[in-house]
């Protein structure tokens, strides 16, 4: 009998040790997501281009002017800019490499820093959404705009490049097609490129890959006509002046029509900053003026302000972001001037522009076409960000000058050739 009282006494204790555990977790576990709700948590490894200062509860982050730096200058060279094209990873590495700039230290808390930069280095700094003051913790997103190093326009525009390059890795290409991800067929599918008997043809990924669902039978077109037809409406569309700034001009009043929602969000949100800061200053008020009441009733208090401080702050970013975004559609003639020097400089260096300078601007101008086929003849619908409707470009006309006895057929049924390497 005793030893039944003292296995009973044992158990118990265990019960209620378990219990405390799970209690004291579950305590520690609210800590965290208190914390990380509201402001940086300082603890593991510190991401490039920030420094912590402080200790404990004063911790926070900084920007680190000299690695913001590089990261900037990463950033430029995979996207671009005006007097420079777009540079693959492997590149900016050997680059970074070249110049003796410090890499990032390793995440596993070895402080020696590696031999040089990686490819995958450079492609984790680009995906980080720290660079932009988006900040993730156990479970939590919180933004700090001022610890944001790259704007989100740039941003996104290298998500985009690497979202394009990862689907037309040239792992998965042995030709160089300068339309891919660009071009379409009628039924709506992506027309990819082919190596047919050593030629090479645009077609329909339907009419090949999926026969027994797609009523797509559209013929292939030849690489070099289409390609030709294409970089010559683009050539003559940046070399006139007056039909570029009516495009430009057109395209913002389109901008403008399509961002209507955005516009009336943001009047709605510009008159909800002013009525929430009101509201946070009376309870802020009343809170002072409580002096005789219980703490349940002062804590009540505290968590309205909590809350609509909260709300105050998430108002204040969608503001700014609406107006930097509706900011960007307004052509000023500033702006005008500058995308039309643009224009004359694409211009003048179209001639001899080789495949990568030509991908870069085709990707620059958002180029799309859309191949059909009609009574009058076949066409690939063209637009970009200069167009706002699609100009048919006649596909016929290029294959008469480009037909001759040595050359295949322009167009080409899909059963007289075997599906290639793209």
């Amino acid at each position: 009998m005793q030893n039944l009282a003292y296995n009973s006494l044992d158990y118990i204790r265990a019960s209620q040790a378990t219990e405390e555990r799970k209690k004291i977790r579950e305590r520690i576990k609210r800590g965290i997501h208190g914390k990380a709700a509201e402001r940086w948590v300082g603890g593991g490894h510190t991401y490039y281009g920030y420094k912590k200062q402080g200790y404990k509860k004063e911790a926070h982050l900084v920007i680190n002017k000299a690695e913001a730096a590089v990261v900037q200058h990463i950033f430029n060279e995979y996207v671009g800019t005006l007097d420079a094209l777009p540079l693959p990873m492997l590149t900016i590495a050997r680059r970074l490499t070249a110049e003796k700039i410090t890499p990032p230290l390793r995440p596993n808390g070895k402080q020696t820093p590696p031999r040089g930069w990686w490819t995958q280095t450079i492609h984790a700094i680009l995906k980080r959404r720290a660079y932009i003051g988006e900040f993730t913790y156990a479970g939590h997103t919180l933004y700090i705009p001022e610890l944001a190093i790259i704007d989100q326009e740039t941003f996104d525009t290298a998500q985009k490049r690497l979202e394009k390059n990862k689907r037309l890795c040239k792992r998965n290409q042995k030709h160089e097609y300068l339309l891919s991800g660009h071009m379409h067929c009628s039924c709506g599918g992506a027309m990819a490129g082919i190596d047919c008997k050593g030629w090479l043809y645009y077609h329909c990924i339907n009419s090949a890959h999926r026969q027994h669902l797609s009523n797509c039978r559209e013929k292939r077109v030849r690489l070099d006509v289409v390609e030709k037809v294409v970089w010559d409406w683009l050539y003559d569309l940046l070399g006139n002046e007056e039909n570029l700034r009516h495009g430009l001009r057109r395209k913002a009043d389109q901008d403008v029509t399509d961002n209507q929602a955005k516009r009336n969000r943001l009047k709605t949100v510009r008159e909800l900053v002013p009525e929430t800061e009101t509201s946070v200053r009376g309870l802020v008020a009343d809170l002072s003026a409580l002096k005789d009441v219980g703490d349940i009733a002062r804590e009540a208090i505290r968590e309205q302000i909590k809350a609509k401080s909260k709300l105050l702050k998430s108002l204040t970013e969608e503001r700014d972001r609406l107006e930097a975004e509706l900011e960007q559609l307004e052509l000023t003639p500033e702006q005008e001037a500058r995308m039309l020097e643009e224009a004359a400089r694409i211009q003048a260096g179209m001639g001899q522009a080789n495949f990568a300078t030509k991908r870069f601007w085709l990707d620059k101008l958002d180029f799309t076409g859309h191949y059909r086929r009609d009574d009058t003849g076949r066409w690939l619908d063209a637009t970009c960000v200069l167009v706002v409707d699609p100009v048919p470009l006649s596909l016929d006309h290029a294959s008469q000058s480009g037909q001759d006895s040595r050359n295949p057929p322009i167009f080409r049924p899909a059963s007289q050739c075997k599906w290639g390497s793209r």
